[in-house]
């Protein structure tokens, strides 16, 4: 069952400038340590950053609360699988926000995320689902 849907698309130019403009104060802010190591080694960290703001946007609509209610950008990290399939991983404050959501009955929730870019943009969309005790785990 869906929980919760959420995208969003970030011009690229928008990353761009307040890197420009706040560099590690943005940064530092928005995205978790091990995400600024990931995107500062990468050829073009803009692209990057987007990407991991527009999932962090995205996520935040999935859960249905923005960036409100005591979450900040912090609670939802972007990572990889071994393969490079994006993941993301949520705090405990996000969880709890999760929690907060959840049907008595769900057995597991799984949040699905998928990034893209372009030169001009990045997308981000995530599916929370929620898993319930009948259904056969996927």
């Amino acid at each position: 069952m869906v929980i919760g849907i959420g995208h969003d698309i970030v011009p690229m130019e928008r990353i761009r400038r307040v890197l420009r403009l706040y560099g590690t104060r943005f940064t530092n802010r928005v995205f978790t340590e091990s995400e600024r190591a990931q995107c500062d080694k990468k050829p073009r960290p803009t692209a990057c950053y987007a990407k991991r703001f527009a999932a962090k946007e995205a996520c935040a609509k999935a859960l249905g609360t923005g960036i409100s209610a005591g979450l900040s950008w912090q609670d939802m990290r972007v990572t990889h699988d071994r393969r490079g399939k994006p993941a993301l991983v949520l705090s405990t404050r996000a969880m709890d926000v999760l929690t907060r959501r959840q049907r008595h009955g769900w057995r597991e929730v799984v949040l699905h995320l998928t990034l893209s870019d372009t030169d001009s943009c990045a997308i981000a969309f995530v599916l929370i689902e929620g898993i319930e005790s009948h259904e056969p785990h996927r």
